[in-house]
């Protein structure tokens, strides 16, 4: 036998080896991808669960969890999983030789949004299939999409008033982006369009001079005034009251 009809039949053996070793390993992936061979036992649910029920996020992956260790699509599973309203975020992994875990994190609601909706602190909206009504939240509501804006008007109006001793217990934005208030006291305000911060800070500066002499308790002030603001008293008493805003001094009623 020649030289050239050696390397011949030693490059012949080679590819023979190499199509041996890719069938075996081809035959041993199937085999081991089979979900008879590698089933998938265990699906674990991790992460703390105030709102979310369980037995529903286990609902939602049934279908989709099932199938052996190497074949279930744990990107089906994550998506079944953040479908559900109370999951802000889930993230799957399998765990070696037979489980899926699958770690939830929850919405966090942090006031009503409208009559139907939450709202979570970074100005998510998101829609529970049963709100729970005995929670104890401030009321927020606005246009689509305004979620985020009216969360921060929110809280600065909490910590403006926050000096006078009153909470914010509900605020909108109308759809001509008007913005009013109502604090825990009943006390609404009208801030109108524009100019939020100096309004608020206004109703701040005036609240203490138009109370510290009466006897009635204020129920609404309009400051959507340049020169005053319009008070409404108890029993239905409405008044115009001149402010100097440069001095913080009430010059006249009307």
């Amino acid at each position: 036998m020649t030289q050239s009809q050696q390397g011949k039949r030693s490059a012949l053996g080679g590819l023979l080896a190499l199509a041996v070793t890719v069938s075996v390993l081809a035959w041993v992936g199937k085999w081991v991808a089979d979900p008879a061979v590698t089933p998938l036992r265990v699906a674990k649910i991790e992460g703390e669960l105030r709102y979310l029920k369980r037995a529903d996020l286990e609902r939602a992956v049934a279908d989709v969890s099932r199938g052996g260790f190497f074949t279930v699509d744990v990107r089906a599973v994550k998506q079944a999983a953040e479908s559900l309203p109370w999951v802000a975020k889930a993230s799957v992994r399998r765990a070696w030789p037979d489980s899926l875990h699958i770690l939830v994190v929850e919405q966090t609601p942090f006031a009503r949004w409208g009559e139907k909706s939450l709202v979570n602190p970074r100005g998510e909206v998101f829609v529970p299939g049963e709100p729970d009504m005995s929670l104890d939240l401030p009321y927020l509501a606005g246009p689509e999409g305004s979620g985020q804006e009216v969360v921060e008007r929110y809280r600065y109006a909490g910590r403006v008033l926050e000096s006078l001793g009153m909470k914010v217990v509900r605020i909108e934005l109308s759809e001509r982006r008007a913005w009013s208030l109502r604090t825990d006291g009943g006390v609404v305000v009208q801030l109108g369009v524009g100019d939020f911060q100096k309004r608020l800070e206004r109703f701040v500066k005036a609240y203490p001079l138009l109370t510290k002499e009466r006897d009635q308790k204020m129920e609404s002030a309009d400051m959507r005034y340049s020169n005053g603001m319009a008070v409404k008293w108890a029993e239905r008493v409405e008044e115009r009251v001149s402010i100097n805003w440069g001095q913080t001094t009430v010059s006249n009623f009307s």
